[in-house]
């Protein structure tokens, strides 16, 4: 499920190339509503952390909705020791990002910034082209696994099993991100 008409696209053509049976839904997962319930929600590439602490309370919500009794979440999170690493700075640069924010030919401005106490760090995008400027917030929370654990909590759920990725690794506590299975609590 993504909002993207065209994540949504590639993903059934991928699993059509493949041969890999799989219903995609073009939705906002914040307002889903479905009748289905299933044993495992699975959220990729970190999105939990782009959300703000409201709409991941308002997820859990949905998931546990959507979970059969006892059924799972899985997702992982960016980790602690990757907002060490963040640096505030400004990058500019002509189709920042090999022309990833624009079809057209545009200018790309990024401004790199930290907030330590909330542990969070911002990257806001301003993409000029010749008719228009658009601007791109990119947020993101760091977690560590009691940090996690604790708002989870205040959602209904409990972490079952951590791992350092969404295919079972082992967890490393010095990795930019990790992984947590929980259910409802």
């Amino acid at each position: 499920m993504d909002f993207s008409p065209s994540s949504v696209e590639y993903a059934e053509r991928v699993a059509r190339d493949e041969g890999v049976p799989a219903r995609h839904l073009c939705r906002d997962y914040l307002s889903l509503r479905l009748s289905e319930r299933f044993d495992l929600a699975v959220m990729v590439m970190r999105d939990y952390c782009a959300m703000t602490p409201r709409d991941r309370l308002r997820l859990l919500d949905v998931v546990d909705r959507h979970l059969v009794p006892g059924g799972a979440l899985l997702f992982d999170v960016d980790a602690e020791p990757a907002l060490e690493r963040v640096r505030e700075d400004v990058e500019y640069a002509p189709g920042l990002m090999d022309g990833f924010w624009a079809a057209e030919p545009y200018h790309g401005f990024r401004h790199t910034f930290r907030y330590d106490r909330e542990r969070v760090s911002l990257d806001r995008y301003d993409i000029v082209t010749a008719s228009e400027v658009r601007v791109f917030h990119n947020w993101v929370r760091y977690f560590d696994p009691t940090s996690l654990a604790s708002e989870l909590a205040r959602g209904g759920f409990v972490v079952e099993e951590r791992y350092g990725d969404l295919t079972g690794a082992a967890y490393d506590p010095g990795a930019d991100s990790f992984a947590v299975l929980a259910r409802r609590g």
